[in-house]
C-alpha cells in the first residue's frame, strides 16, 4: 500500500538558481505536483517582495480576461466560452505573455469604445422612440387623425413636401379636403404663438405616473392639467438591456413660473422632456422625420450587433487559453516570491520532497534549466534536518475520494498510520447499515457505474457544477455504497419495503380453520380489527415433510431462515420493534469495533515512534477500559443473540423459563455502574417467576465480575491521566542528571549534502555528496571563486545558511504543561467512548427512519398510478 498506509518519507532540499531561469524551473516543477515551497520571506511584506509588479502585471491581465469573458457571456448569451483545459500544463514563455498583454490591451481599448458607442446608439434609439411616442400621444389627444394606422400607412407613401402641402391646402393625406371641425390648425388658446409654450410633453416610468401627477398637482397648486397616455412604451435600457416601461405624459400651463416648478419636478422624477410641435401637420412632419431616424439606427444597432458577435465568436475558444497561461504565470510569480535573492541575481529555495521523486525532481530542474538557455545550472541540495516534515499521501482518482473524507476530519501526522485504505471498506460499510434496501442500493450502483462509463465523457466535457462534480468525483464511493447497501438490503431483506420470499418461512400458522373463521366472524360483529399472535414456542421452526401426499413423514425442522429477516415479518404488527432490537445491537457491535480497531492503529505509531510510555500508559489503560465496559457490553449481545431463544432451557446452570426473562442488557448496564444488588437467577425461593426476571443477574456471580470490571476500568483512568507525565518527568531528570555528568547528545545544526550531477555529468545535480568540485565542462559556472557567474554568497564547499528558522532547543519539561494535555487527551477519550457509541446508534435510527420513509411512499405511489390509470 506504500503510501498509502504511512505518508511519503519526505526530504527537505535547497535549490540555487539563476534569476534567469528561476521562471522556467518553477514552470517545469509546478508540472509535477511534487513540492512544497518554504515562505523564507515572513518577514518581508507581500507588496515589497521581488516578483510583486509581476504578480499585479498579471492580476491586470486577469481582469482584462474577466472583462472579455463578460463580453461573450452577457452581451452574446448563446456564446458560452470552453473551459479551462488543465491536462497540458505547458509553462507560456515570457515573450508569449508580453504579446498576449499588447492584444488584450487593444481589445479591451476596442470593447470598450465598441460599447460606449453602442450604449450611445441605443440610447439616442430609445429618445426617437419615445418622441414617437410623444408625438402620437399629442396626435391621440388633440384629435388631429383619426387613427395612428392611417398617418403609419402613409408614411411609406408620402414625403415631407407632400404632407406639408396637403395640410396647407387643408387637404387629409389621402388627398380629401378636411372640414374646419377635423382638423384644427391653430392652438387651443387663440392667444398663445408658437414662440410661448403652453404645454410641454414627454414620458415617465409607468410605476411613478401617480406619484408624478399628485406632486404636480400640489406643487403647481391646482393650476396645471396632466394626461398621461393608457398605452405604454416597451424599450430597452442602453447598459442592461432589461425591459423598462414608460408612458407618455401631457401638462398644460401658463406662466414661465409654471414652467419652472414642472421642469424641477421632471428632472425629480427622471422624466424626459421633449420638443413638441404645436401644429398637427408639424408634428406628423416631425413623425416622418423620427420613423426614418428609428429606422437608421435599427440598421446600425443590428450591424454593430453582428460585429460584435462575430468577434466574441472567435474570442470565445481563445479566452481559456490566455487564463490558463495568465493564471500559471501568476502562480509562478507568486511561488517565486517565497525565495530569497542574492545581490548578484542567484535565488535561494527550500522547499520540501518527496524521496522517491528526487531524480524526477532534478530531471525537472534540468529540463527548466536548458530551455531557459543560461548557462549558469541550478543546484540540489538536501538538508538533514530536525524539523517535523509534512504530510504528503500519493492518492488516484479511486483512494482521492476516500483520503478527501479522512482529511476533512483531520490530517495524520507525519509517517503515521493513515486511515483511508481502511475507509475504502467501512465507510461505505456503515453507510450500508444505515441505508438498508437493496432496490435503493442498486440504484447508486447504477448511478456510479454510469459515471465510471462515461468519465471521459463527462471530464472533457468540464461541467461546472458544484453538486455534480460533488457526485462525480465520489463515484467509485457511490459504487460501493451501492454495493454494500444491496447486501445489507439482503440481509435485513427489503427492497422497496417490501421482503421477498425466496427459501419460505420458518414461521406457520398453529391454528386450525375453524378457529380462524371464528376470528373472522367476531371481526364483523365488534367492527373492530383483530391481531393473530404467533407464539414462537409452536409456530416456529416447523416441521417439514417430504410432500403432502406423505404429511406424516418429517424429513426435518426448517430452522432459522436461510438468509437475512424471515419474510413473515414485513407483515408484522411488531414489525418495528423486532427491528429495533436486531439493528440497535448490530450498530453497537459495529461501533466498538471501529473504535476497538482505531486503539490498534494507535498502537502502530507508537511502535513506529518507539514511544514505550505511550504504549504502556495510553493504549494498555484505553484498551483495558474499553474492553471492561464496552466490549464486556458487546459479548453480552451475542451471547443473548445465541443462548436465549423462545423455549426454556437451563443456561450457564440456571433454568431459563422463556422469552420473557430474557436478561435486558441496557438496565444491567446501568446496575453495573451504580452497584445494584440483584436476585440470582429466574425463581424465587417458592419456585415462582420473579416479575423482574429480566433483570436477575443471568449467569453466576455476575454482580462479582462487573464489580471487578468496573474497578479495573476505574483504575485505568489515573494511569492515562498521569502515567505519560510521571514518565517524561523522570526520563527529564535522568537526561538531566546525564549532562551533569558530561554525557551530552549531539545537538548541532542541520548538514547539508549537497548535490551537484549525476554520474555522466550531463546536468548540475548528483546523489553524491562532495566538498570540492573540479572545474569541467559540465560544471561551468558552479565554480568554488567567486565569478560573474557563479553564486559567491552559497559557497558549496560549506553547509548553506537557511534562511528558515530552525528547530528552536529543547525548552525545559513542564510538568503542568504535560499534565494538562495528557488530562485533555484522557478526558477526550473517556467521553468519547460513550459519545461514540451513541452516535454509532444512529445508524440504527436513521435505518429506521429509511424503512419507514419506504414503507410510507409505496402504498402512495401505488394510489396514485391506479388513480392515473383510471383517469
Amino acid at each position: 500500500m506504500g503510501s498509502l498506509y504511512r505518508s511519503e518519507p519526505m526530504k527537505l532540499c535547497q535549490m540555487i538558481i539563476a534569476k534567469e531561469s528561476c521562471y522556467d524551473i518553477v514552470g517545469q516543477l509546478g508540472k509535477l505536483n511534487s513540492v512544497q515551497f518554504n515562505d523564507l520571506n515572513t518577514n518581508i511584506g507581500q507588496f515589497s517582495r521581488t516578483f510583486v509588479n509581476q504578480v499585479r502585471r498579471c492580476e491586470e491581465l486577469e481582469r482584462k480576461l474577466r472583462f472579455l469573458e463578460r463580453q461573450v457571456v452577457e452581451c452574446v448569451p448563446e456564446i458560452e466560452p470552453e473551459k479551462i483545459d488543465m491536462e497540458n500544463l505547458e509553462t507560456p514563455t515570457l515573450a508569449e505573455v508580453n504579446q498576449l498583454e499588447v492584444r488584450l490591451d487593444e481589445l479591451e481599448k476596442n470593447f470598450s469604445e465598441l460599447n460606449t458607442n453602442d450604449c450611445q446608439l441605443r440610447k439616442n434609439l430609445n429618445e426617437c422612440k419615445e418622441k414617437k411616442g410623444i408625438l402620437y400621444g399629442v396626435e391621440d389627444f388633440f384629435k388631429v387623425v383619426g387613427t395612428k394606422v392611417r398617418i403609419e400607412a402613409n408614411i411609406e407613401s408620402y414625403d415631407e413636401e407632400q404632407f406639408a402641402m396637403s395640410f396647407s391646402m387643408g387637404m387629409n393625406p389621402q388627398g380629401t379636403v378636411s372640414s374646419g371641425a377635423d382638423i384644427p390648425l391653430t392652438p387651443l388658446l387663440s392667444e398663445e404663438t408658437s414662440e410661448n409654450a403652453w404645454f410641454t410633453a414627454g414620458v415617465i416610468p409607468s410605476n411613478k405616473k401617480v406619484t408624478f401627477e399628485r406632486v404636480l398637482w400640489r406643487a403647481c397648486r391646482k393650476t396645471v392639467f396632466v394626461w398621461t397616455s393608457e398605452e405604454e412604451l416597451v424599450l430597452d435600457d442602453p447598459v442592461t438591456l432589461e425591459k423598462v416601461r414608460k408612458v407618455v405624459f401631457l401638462v398644460f400651463f401658463k406662466g414661465e413660473s409654471l414652467k419652472q416648478i414642472i421642469d424641477k419636478v421632471c428632472d425629480g422624477f427622471n422624466a424626459h422632456q421633449y420638443p413638441c410641435p404645436k401644429t398637427s401637420a408639424e408634428r406628423q412632419i416631425s413623425i416622418i422625420h423620427t420613423t426614418e431616424r428609428i429606422k437608421d439606427l435599427e440598421i446600425v444597432t443590428r450591424e454593430t450587433a453582428r460585429h460584435r458577435y462575430e468577434r466574441l465568436k472567435g474570442l470565445a475558444s481563445d479566452l481559456p487559453k490566455w487564463l490558463k497561461a495568465v493564471h500559471m504565470q501568476k502562480s509562478i510569480y507568486h511561488v517565486m516570491n517565497k525565495f530569497t535573492v542574492d545581490t548578484n541575481g542567484f535565488l535561494a529555495a527550500e522547499c520540501w520532497i518527496p524521496q522517491r521523486d528526487i531524480d524526477v525532481i532534478r530531471q525537472a530542474m534540468h529540463d527548466g534549466y536548458q530551455i531557459s538557455g543560461t548557462e549558469v545550472a541550478p543546484i540540489l541540495n538536501i538538508v538533514k534536518t530536525k524539523v517535523q516534515p509534512p504530510t504528503f499521501h500519493r492518492t488516484n482518482k479511486f483512494t482521492h475520494v476516500f483520503q478527501s473524507i479522512v482529511d476533512s476530519y483531520g490530517i495524520a501526522s507525519y509517517r503515521e498510520v493513515n486511515p483511508a485504505p481502511y475507509t475504502i471498506i467501512t465507510f461505505p460499510f456503515i453507510f450500508a447499515v444505515m441505508f438498508g434496501d437493496a432496490a435503493h442500493g442498486l440504484i447508486l450502483l447504477l448511478a456510479g457505474l454510469f459515471f465510471i462509463f462515461n468519465e471521459k465523457k463527462i471530464t472533457s466535457a468540464r461541467i461546472q457544477d458544484e453538486i455534480f462534480n460533488t457526485f462525480f468525483n465520489g463515484r467509485y464511493l457511490i459504487v460501493l455504497m451501492g454495493l454494500f447497501s444491496i447486501y445489507t438490503g439482503t440481509l435485513y431483506n427489503d427492497a422497496f419495503a417490501k421482503s421477498v420470499n425466496v427459501f419460505g418461512s420458518s414461521w406457520s400458522s398453529p391454528y386450525n380453520d375453524s378457529e380462524v373463521v371464528s376470528w373472522i366472524k367476531t371481526e364483523k360483529e365488534a367492527g373492530r380489527k383483530m391481531d393473530v399472535i404467533l407464539d414462537p414456542t409452536n409456530a416456529y421452526d416447523a416441521e417439514v415433510s417430504i410432500t403432502e401426499m406423505f404429511p406424516t413423514v418429517i424429513i426435518s425442522q426448517r430452522g432459522p431462515y436461510p438468509w437475512g429477516v424471515d419474510p413473515i415479518w414485513n407483515i408484522a404488527e411488531n414489525r418495528l420493534i423486532f427491528l429495533n432490537s436486531m439493528k440497535m445491537k448490530a450498530s453497537v457491535l459495529l461501533g466498538i469495533i471501529q473504535m476497538t480497531f482505531g486503539l490498534f492503529l494507535s498502537l502502530l505509531n507508537f511502535i513506529h515512534e518507539r514511544s514505550l510510555a505511550d504504549i504502556f500508559f495510553n493504549f494498555l489503560p484505553q484498551l483495558i477500559f474499553m474492553s471492561c465496559i464496552f466490549v464486556y457490553l458487546c459479548i453480552q449481545i451475542v451471547i443473548k443473540w445465541i443462548f436465549f431463544s423462545a423455549h426454556p432451557d437451563t443456561i450457564f446452570g440456571m433454568d431459563y423459563p422463556g422469552p420473557n426473562c430474557a436478561p435486558s442488557l441496557l438496565i444491567n448496564l446501568i446496575n453495573m455502574f451504580m452497584l445494584k444488588s440483584r436476585p440470582l437467577g429466574y425463581y424465587d425461593e417458592k419456585g415462582n417467576i420473579h416479575q423482574t426476571c429480566y433483570l436477575n443477574q443471568w449467569y453466576p456471580q455476575e454482580s462479582l465480575v462487573e464489580l471487578i470490571l468496573l474497578t479495573i476500568a476505574m483504575c485505568c483512568v489515573p494511569i492515562m491521566l498521569f502515567g505519560k507525565p510521571l514518565a517524561s518527568y523522570f526520563a527529564e531528570r535522568r537526561r538531566k542528571a546525564l549532562l551533569k555528568k558530561g554525557v551530552r547528545k549531539m545537538t548541532s545544526g542541520d548538514e547539508v549534502e549537497t548535490l551537484i550531477g549525476p554520474p555522466d555529468n550531463s546536468y548540475g545535480v548528483s546523489a553524491t555528496p562532495v566538498t570540492t568540485v573540479p572545474s569541467t565542462p559540465a560544471t561551468a559556472g558552479v565554480s568554488n571563486s567567486p565569478s560573474a557567474n557563479s553564486p559567491p554568497n552559497f559557497p558549496i564547499t560549506k553547509p548553506i545558511p537557511r534562511s528558515m528558522p530552525k528547530k528552536p532547543a529543547q525548552e525545559p519539561h513542564s510538568m503542568s504543561d504535560s499534565i494538562v494535555h495528557q488530562a485533555i487527551h484522557s478526558i477526550e477519550f473517556v467521553l468519547g467512548c460513550v459519545s461514540h457509541t451513541a452516535s454509532y446508534l444512529r445508524l440504527w435510527a436513521l435505518s429506521l427512519a429509511h424503512a419507514r420513509k419506504s414503507s410510507i411512499r409505496h402504498p402512495f405511489i401505488s394510489f396514485l398510478s391506479l388513480i392515473l390509470r383510471a383517469i
